[in-house]
């Protein structure tokens, strides 16, 4: 079995899987790309080209499980600077939007009901966001590192916010936190 690093007709760097006709070898991979997915992604390192498998999907090049209701991994690569995640994803997993520099906005739908921990770290150009409803909890280091962050909308239905979770948001000055 090979891995090596390509860069795919979309320009995201990434890891080529040879798995060839070892279909338990699927899973194995899957386990361990979602452990690395976990972690703190560097350089454009990570790109998973299993959109045709039965365990994940991608619409322009973001990843998802194959359900679409788990946003897995927004390219580092893509040059756009608005982004607005489907309705019917209800979970953002941990670094899905790492590093994602040229992003100057995201939008939140009210599906979202779990926000992994540093999702969106390092996000340099993120100017404001707007939690929904929805969500019940931020996980740390969030917005670690957004420097451009300036305001946050944080509902009343969030009931924990990780530790870390606007380290390094220098910029940011307003934080509404919901009604109560």
């Amino acid at each position: 079995m090979e891995v090596d690093k390509i860069i795919s007709p979309e320009e995201e760097m990434g890891i080529k899987l040879a798995v060839g006709d070892k279909p338990n070898l699927v899973q194995f991979w899957k386990e361990i790309i979602t452990n690395k997915l976990n972690e703190e992604l560097q350089d454009n390192e990570l790109f998973v080209n299993l959109a045709s498998t039965e365990y994940f999907s991608s619409v322009d090049g973001v990843l998802f499980n194959k359900d679409k209701t788990i946003l897995i991994r927004y390219p580092e690569g893509k040059t756009n600077t608005s982004y607005t995640i489907p309705y019917g994803v209800t979970e953002i997993r941990p670094n899905a939007f790492y590093g994602c520099e040229n992003l100057t906005s995201i939008t939140i739908p009210n599906s979202v009901t779990s926000m992994g921990f540093s999702i969106f770290k390092g996000c340099t150009s993120l100017t404001s966001i707007t939690i929904p409803d929805s969500v019940t909890s931020i996980g740390a280091s969030a917005f670690k590192g957004c420097t451009s962050l300036t305001s946050i909308i944080i509902p009343d239905s969030v009931t924990s916010i990780g530790n870390s979770a606007f380290e390094g948001c220098t910029s940011l000055t307003s934080v509404s936190l919901g009604d109560n």
